[in-house]
C-alpha cells in the first residue's frame, strides 16, 4: 500500500481533536510526503475548472455596475454617505419611497473597496474569487478522503458536477446577485470545512464562517460545529479559541442586524418581504399570502429538490403535435444532476462508522437544520431550470459526509462514472431549455 493510499480510520467515541489530526490535509501532504501527488491532481482540476471558466467568460474585460448587481449600488451609496440605492433595481426593498438592498453585506462589502479605485467591480475579480474554489475544495477532499487523486474527483464533483458551476457561471459572466452571494458563500464554508477537519486553526474557521454568513444568513446555523471544534480541542488554549468564537458569532450577528435598523428601521426586519412591493407576480402573491416561510410549501420544494427531472409538454405546431421534455424554472433533482450524493443513502452505516463520526453529526445536524428551513421557504430558487441553487447550501455537507465512503474499493469506479454524468451533464443538459422527443 503506498502512502497516498493508506486512509487512517477513525474508532468511534475517538476525540475529535485527536482524530482530526488524521485528516489535516496540509499536514498529512508534508508528514506522508505527499506534495507533489498533490500538486499534480491540484493542477489538474484547476486546469479543467479554469479552462470552463474561460470558455464561458472569453475574455474578462467587463467591468460589473450597479446595473448587474444592486450590491454595486449599495457600495457605491456608501461612498456617497447615504443607505438608499439611489433608484429602483429589481428586487429591491422599498421603504417610504426610497429602495435599498435586502441582501446580506459581503459583497457590498468587497464592491465597497473596488468602488473607488475602478467604479465598479471588475470582472476579474470575481473570477479571481471563484479560482478559489479549487484549493480550498481539495484541501478538504483530499484530506477526508486520504488520498490526493480522491480528492481531485470530489473536487471535480463539487465544481463541475453540481448546481455550484451553474451559479459560478451566472457570478463570472452576468455578476448576477444572487449567484454571486452563493459563489461567496461556498468558498466560506469551505474554509470553515477545511479548518473544522484540518488544522482547527479557531481564528481562520471564523472569517470562512463570516464569510459564508454575510453572503447566506442560512449559514449561521453551522456556528454549531465551530463551537465544537474550539470546544472540544484538547490543545491549550480552549478559553482564547472560546473567545474568538464569542467574537465571531458577535460580528456575524451584530453587523446585519445593525444594518437592517439602519435601512429598515428595526434589526429583526431583513427587508426581504419589502421587495414584493407593488408587485403582483406569482411569487410576490405566494410570499403576501403564506409569508416567506411556511410549511404550506413543503411538498412542493421538496419534490424539486428531490424528484423534479424534466417535464413532459405536447405542443401543437403546425397542425402537427409534437412532444417536448423541458427543464422547470422551479430547479431539478439533485439525485438527478448529481448521483454521487446517493451515496448518502446507499453507504449510510459507513458513513457514520468510517467517518469522524462526532464530527460528521455535529456538521449533518447543522446541514439538515438548513435543509429544513429551505425546504419551508416560498421560493424554490428559481429561476434555475435545469439546476438548483438552494442545494449550495448544504451540499458540501453531504459531500463531505460521503468523502469516507464513495470512492472505496471498486466504488471508485462507480463514483467516476457518477461524476462524468453530473459533468456532462451540467455543460451540456442544463443548458437545454427544451428537448423535442420522437
Amino acid at each position: 500500500m503506498t502512502q497516498e493510499e493508506h486512509q487512517p480510520s477513525a474508532t468511534e467515541g475517538e476525540p475529535a481533536c485527536e482524530r482530526a489530526e488524521l485528516t489535516d490535509y496540509a499536514g498529512s501532504a508534508e508528514g506522508r510526503g505527499n506534495e507533489e501527488s498533490l500538486a499534480i491532481w491540484l493542477i489538474v482540476v484547476y486546469a479543467l475548472f479554469l479552462l470552463a471558466v474561460f470558455w464561458q467568460v472569453g475574455v474578462p474585460d467587463n467591468l460589473f455596475g450597479p446595473e448587474h448587481n444592486l450590491q454595486i449600488a449599495e457600495a457605491r451609496s456608501w461612498w456617497q454617505g447615504r443607505m438608499d440605492l439611489g433608484g429602483d433595481f429589481w428586487d429591491s426593498a422599498l421603504v417610504d419611497g426610497r429602495f435599498f438592498s435586502p441582501f446580506p453585506p459581503m459583497f457590498s462589502l468587497i464592491s465597497a473597496i473596488a468602488w473607488p479605485i475602478f467604479g465598479g467591480v471588475p470582472q476579474v475579480l470575481v473570477i479571481s474569487i471563484a479560482a478559489l474554489l479549487p484549493w480550498l475544495a481539495m484541501r478538504v477532499f483530499a484530506g477526508l478522503s486520504g488520498a490526493s487523486r480522491h480528492g481531485a474527483l470530489l473536487t471535480i464533483a463539487l465544481l463541475l458536477g453540481t448546481s455550484l458551476w451553474r451559479v459560478v457561471d451566472n457570478a463570472v459572466v452576468d455578476g448576477s446577485v444572487y449567484h454571486v452571494n452563493h459563489l461567496l458563500a461556498a468558498v466560506g464554508m469551505l474554509i470553515l470545512l477545511g479548518e473544522y477537519f484540518g488544522r482547527r486553526r479557531v481564528w481562520f474557521a471564523g472569517i470562512g464562517l463570516l464569510i459564508a454568513v454575510f453572503s447566506r444568513q442560512l449559514s449561521i446555523f453551522f456556528v454549531l460545529p465551530f463551537i465544537v471544534m474550539a470546544w472540544g480541542d484538547d490543545r491549550p488554549g480552549r478559553v482564547t479559541r472560546l473567545g474568538v468564537v464569542a467574537a465571531t458569532v458577535a460580528v456575524a450577528l451584530s453587523v446585519p442586524l445593525t444594518l437592517n435598523w439602519l435601512k429598515f428601521k428595526s434589526p429583526l426586519d431583513s427587508g426581504y418581504m419589502r421587495i414584493y412591493e407593488g408587485r403582483t407576480d406569482a411569487l410576490a402573491m405566494t410570499a403576501k399570502t403564506h409569508g416567506l416561510f411556511s410549511p404550506t410549501f413543503l411538498e412542493r420544494n421538496l419534490y424539486y429538490a428531490n424528484l423534479h427531472t424534466w417535464r413532459i409538454k405536447q405542443v401543437e405546431i403546425a397542425g402537427e403535435l409534437k412532444t417536448f421534455a423541458e427543464s422547470d424554472r422551479n430547479g431539478t433533482s439533485i439525485w438527478w444532476t448529481s448521483p454521487i450524493l446517493l451515496w448518502i443513502v446507499f453507504a449510510f452505516g459507513s458513513v457514520w462508522r468510517k467517518a469522524k463520526s462526532r464530527q460528521m453529526a455535529w456538521l449533518a445536524l447543522s446541514g439538515f437544520a438548513v435543509f429544513a428551513i429551505l425546504m419551508c421557504h416560498h421560493s424554490t430558487g428559481y429561476v434555475q431550470r435545469g439546476f438548483n441553487r438552494f442545494s449550495l447550501d448544504y451540499i458540501l455537507v453531504l459531500l463531505t459526509l460521503i468523502t469516507p465512503v464513495c470512492c472505496v474499493g471498486k466504488r471508485i469506479w462507480i463514483s467516476v462514472l457518477m461524476v462524468a454524468w453530473s459533468v456532462f451533464y451540467f455543460f451540456v443538459v442544463s443548458y437545454w431549455p427544451h428537448v423535442e422527443l420522437p
